[in-house]
């Protein structure tokens, strides 16, 4: 399959999305258009690395992960919420966003710091938990209903709609004119036949009827989630069907670039129903960037500022955190890896540079599988283990590493935005963080950098000072969050 940098794939979204009257591609009475979008953006950029798995693989890694979360349920039955109550506020998330242990525990960075909020205003919840890699990490802070088991049944169950899926011809003319632009691009029409455009719907329609139950059982005012393009399309569809202000909380980088918080065009004016009603994000240049597509839409971006540099700051500024590799007298650059990328040729040249003034502090990405670890801590075990960390740089607290890091490596990870708030560069390493952080760019808070001797040098040369640090929109967080969810309820 032929891929295209993150820039060009928004190009080609955006050339169909002026040219093709998308707003009109109704099937089953759904407005297809932002699967369609979200299933080509992340299938024709190069950053995408797709595993192409056999069928009987697929299953039995599922089986698999289900006898764990079984197993774990009846032997730490403790731990998991077993009530279905009725509740203001729903969450749901996924388990891997509980990316480091606070004080035993596992804890959840993008819902833990608003619930710690909603507690004190006495408002009720319930979270729902997934995690398609089984990444139950348990014992955690809150405890949670376990759901994996059920999306992966909806995948099973929705093999059988798919035979109900017609094409009328709106949509076979739309599906035609797509692919007399793939042509211009030289892409396989392949890429957009009608089996995988089933595929998709079906999923959408199977987690709907799903979500709807759940939600008609538990009576929420206010749904908040992460990941909207995911199977939680069809959270968002029942949400808005029943009137339930659904809201996607921002866990990454959001830009013009970005296939699902970017550059949309062409929406019809009641917004599109697979959508949250609300992108809560942590800035002003999110906020911009969603503002300029949903004017005059029922969708909406608002500040509620970063989740966890909130708490961080609120409950930890007080606590000392130290690690036995820190060295002020070295140049600590943090190396933050992408999940399915592994270990990159680059970095391991980085590491084998002479200079022994630099220490790397590698973090591993939060939603990184156990066989993807395994296999970087062992391409490690060639370099000397006083000039890097892993182990601590990937289980601290983000935010307490971030204040003793002098420089940031990545692909293209929301780290890089993150360290912006305290002043330390990036250097990007591929083409996708250069489309994705134009904003860093331009305000000289990341570089772009694909030479090894060159990195080395920018090193040495942006080490000694810091940055001006980003505005920080912290403190409202409380704020943002009452008055989101008073308004509803």
């Amino acid at each position: 399959m032929k891929k295209l940098p993150t820039n060009e794939v928004i190009q080609l979204i955006n050339r169909i999305e002026r040219e093709i009257d998308v707003q009109q591609w109704m099937i089953n009475s759904i407005n297809i258009w932002p699967i369609i979008r979200i299933y080509l953006g992340l299938s024709l950029d190069s950053m995408t690395k797709i595993e192409k798995k056999k069928n009987s693989s697929h299953i039995i890694t599922h089986i698999k992960g289900l006898f764990k979360l079984l197993f774990s349920i009846i032997f730490n039955y403790n731990q998991y919420d077993h009530t279905k109550k009725k509740c203001d506020v729903l969450f749901i998330s996924y388990a891997s966003a509980k990316h480091n242990k606070i004080d035993g525990k596992w804890f959840n960075s993008l819902i833990n710091p608003i619930i710690k909020i909603i507690e004190k205003n006495y408002i009720t919840y319930q979270v729902l938990e997934h995690d398609e890699n089984y990444a139950l990490r348990i014992p955690a802070h809150r405890k949670s209903i376990q759901i994996q088991h059920k999306i992966f049944i909806n995948i099973l169950k929705a093999k059988m709609y798919e035979k109900d899926i017609t094409f009328d011809d709106v949509s076979l003319n739309i599906i035609n004119e797509i692919i007399e632009i793939f042509y211009h691009y030289g892409i396989n029409k392949n890429i957009l036949s009608k089996n995988i455009i089933k595929k998709k719907i079906s999923q959408v329609i199977v987690n709907y009827n799903y979500f709807t139950k759940i939600l008609l059982k538990h009576e929420p005012k206010v749904v908040f989630a992460s990941d909207y393009y995911g199977f939680e399309m069809g959270l968002h569809l029942a949400c808005n069907k029943l009137g339930i202000t659904s809201i996607d909380i921002q866990h990454g980088v959001q830009g013009d670039n970005h296939i699902a918080y970017g550059s949309w065009f062409n929406l019809p004016r009641e917004g599109y129903e697979l959508l949250p009603k609300i992108f809560a994000v942590r800035s002003n240049f999110e906020k911009d960037t969603i503002d300029k597509w949903t004017i005059d839409t029922i969708h909406k971006a608002v500040v509620f500022g970063n989740p966890m540099l909130y708490y961080v700051i609120k409950y930890f500024n007080k606590k000392k955190i130290s690690h036995n590799n820190y060295s002020k007298n070295k140049i600590n650059v943090l190396i933050t890896l992408q999940i399915g990328r592994g270990f990159l040729e680059l970095y391991k040249a980085l590491l084998s540079n002479k200079n022994n003034t630099m220490f790397f502090w590698i973090r591993k990405h939060p939603t990184m599988p156990k066989i993807e670890i395994d296999l970087i801590k062992r391409q490690l075990r060639r370099f000397n283990s006083n000039i890097f960390d892993f182990n601590n740089a990937s289980d601290s607290l983000l935010y307490i590493l971030l204040p003793k890091m002098n420089i940031h490596i990545t692909e293209n990870s929301t780290v890089t935005s993150e360290a912006a708030l305290f002043g330390i560069p990036t250097i990007l390493t591929h083409q996708s963080g250069k489309d994705l952080y134009v904003n860093e760019i331009q305000n000289k808070q990341a570089y772009f950098e694909t030479d090894v001797k060159e990195i080395l040098k920018k090193i040495e040369l942006l080490s000694s000072t810091r940055i001006a640090s980003s505005e920080k929109s912290i403190m409202q967080f409380e704020d943002a969050v009452v008055s989101a969810i008073s308004s509803k309820i």
